[in-house]
């Protein structure tokens, strides 16, 4: 059933006459006789009696009458709110962002866009690096700030580097790894390990320890990074972190030797004209900024 069809029956129920009703809806009375005949087809039952000039609703038809008018007063109250929020001069935008990537660099900059951009409403969307193009190209996301890039560049994606961080050790303050100024692959393979799913490092990492001769071996792995930080905070293992991704207080990161693991963060949107407008200004306003400070130039 479509909307189309609620109405007609709507109108029908309460005006009782195919002909009233199909003029009030500016239809001929073949086509709104058709649609409350199809109503009728998809709900398995008579929803309208037809005696002659006669007509009346059937039992069935006064059941679902009482919904169908639910039905017609939230599409009247959404056709309101946008019709408000757009006399307002509101525009909605939904931004990505890895999990991986804490807020540490990427909010501040956010809000001072939103401040200066007031009848814009952002939304953030954690997202699956791999499936975050996708989610631009299908209208999902408008943009995002990613990891991880795909290999086979997209022609229909525009993005720009921002800036690159390095993989770290993650210790709590109370470890004696917090007293270092680096450790090295060998002391990391000596400690409890919790093992972070999402990380982007993880294949890396584990091939240049295999090179050394070593081999991590967890002790816990999970996808939740909030949980993974807990439990470094807490003194229960150390991890591997990018270094914007440490949000958890307790937690102490350390430059690990003899690795030179890093990763660049990336602003992702549509390529060309099909982007919107806000998404442009956006795009423009990022590449002012200074991503190591946070200052917009």
């Amino acid at each position: 059933m479509d909307l189309n069809q609620i109405r007609y029956f709507l109108t029908l129920s309460e005006t009782l006459n195919f002909s009233r009703a199909a003029e009030m809806h500016d239809i001929t009375q073949p086509a709104l006789t058709k649609a409350v005949q199809k109503l009728e087809e998809e709900l398995g039952g008579i929803l309208i009696y037809r005696d002659g000039k006669d007509t009346r609703l059937s039992p069935l038809g006064k059941k679902v009458q009482i919904q169908f008018e639910r039905i017609s007063k939230s599409e009247d109250r959404v056709r309101e709110v946008a019709r408000d929020y757009n006399a307002q001069g509101y525009t909605m935008i939904n931004i990505g962002i890895s999990p991986t990537l804490g807020g540490k660099r990427i909010v501040a900059p956010l809000m001072q866009f939103a401040s200066g951009n007031t009848k814009v409403e952002i939304t953030l969307h954690q997202t699956d690096p791999e499936t975050t193009e996708e989610m631009i190209l299908s209208g999902a996301l408008d943009c995002a700030f990613c990891t991880q890039m795909s290999n086979r560049p997209n022609p229909k994606i525009r993005s720009f580097a921002l800036f690159e961080e390095p993989l770290l050790l993650a210790c709590s303050e109370r470890h004696r790894f917090a007293e270092y100024d680096s450790v090295s692959p060998h002391d990391l393979v000596k400690e409890p390990y919790l093992d972070r799913l999402h990380c982007e490092f993880r294949a890396d990492m584990a091939e240049r320890l295999k090179m050394m001769g070593l081999m991590l071996d967890p002790v816990l792995r999970s996808d939740r990074e909030d949980w993974i930080q807990e439990l470094v905070s807490q003194g229960f293992g150390i991890t591997a972190l990018p270094e914007s991704s440490k949000v958890m207080p307790g937690i102490v990161l350390v430059p690990i030797t003899g690795t030179n693991l890093s990763r660049t963060i990336y602003f992702t949107s549509i390529f060309g004209s099909a982007t919107s407008e806000i998404v442009q200004r956006l795009a423009k306003f990022v590449e002012t900024v200074d991503w190591d400070t946070g200052s917009v130039g």
